[in-house]
């Protein structure tokens, strides 16, 4: 049976307003402050540290926040992604990967 894979890549602009959107929204950043200067890391697994332009100290998010915040930010810019697809990510050259596999029914 075929299956529908698709794979959405993420440039550092854009998880970096994936992140500060995230933030503003869970009380971690007031008005005003962004994501900046990015570390993209997986081992043991994929997580993100940024700080903030008032280079304050940094904050980090593990793999479940990451895909939290992917997931919205898709949302937000009108990217479907399908509940019932199994999702991974995958990070490469300093990008963010999201793999979806949709089996056919």
């Amino acid at each position: 049976m075929p299956t529908d894979i698709r794979v959405i890549d993420f440039n550092n602009v854009e998880i970096e307003e994936a992140i500060t959107d995230y933030c503003m929204r869970m009380g971690r950043f007031t008005p005003g402050k962004r994501a900046t200067a990015l570390t993209l890391s997986n081992r043991p697994e994929i997580a993100v540290s940024f700080g903030d332009a008032s280079d304050g100290p940094r904050s980090h998010l593990k793999q479940t926040e990451v895909v939290a915040v992917l997931i919205l930010y898709c949302k937000k810019v009108g990217i479907p992604i399908a509940q019932r697809a199994s999702k991974s990510l995958r990070i490469a050259n300093d990008a963010v990967s999201r793999h979806l596999a949709l089996p056919s029914s």
